[in-house]
């Protein structure tokens, strides 16, 4: 059973990224406005299972120093606060998807 996906903002939303697929319920693209900008997925590590985020780094997003493209969180809603900070530092340094 996917986790029940979170409201995350209004210009933030999360898509499955397999609609149709039963076995990747818990698999989503992170779309900010129009733009697919990441990713999130239920990891299954030795320790247990961890929500991986990461930021897609691009032509239109590059990375920045000490901000983190990536992490894993316990659960679904810290992942999604953990990408929307590093996501708004990236945006806000590089001014790309501007208000």
């Amino acid at each position: 059973m996917p986790e029940k996906v979170p409201p995350i903002g209004m210009d933030y939303s999360l898509r499955r990224t397999w609609p149709h697929s039963s076995h990747r319920e818990n698999d989503y693209v992170v779309r900010f406005r129009r733009h697919s900008v990441g990713r999130m997925y239920l990891a299954t590590l030795p320790n247990g299972n961890r929500w991986r985020w990461a930021i897609f780094i691009n032509e239109k997003v590059n990375a920045v120093a000490s901000v983190p493209t990536a992490g894993y969180a316990p659960n679904l809603e810290v992942a999604i606060h953990d990408f929307q900070i590093s996501f708004e530092k990236m945006r806000r340094t590089q001014r790309f998807l501007a208000d």
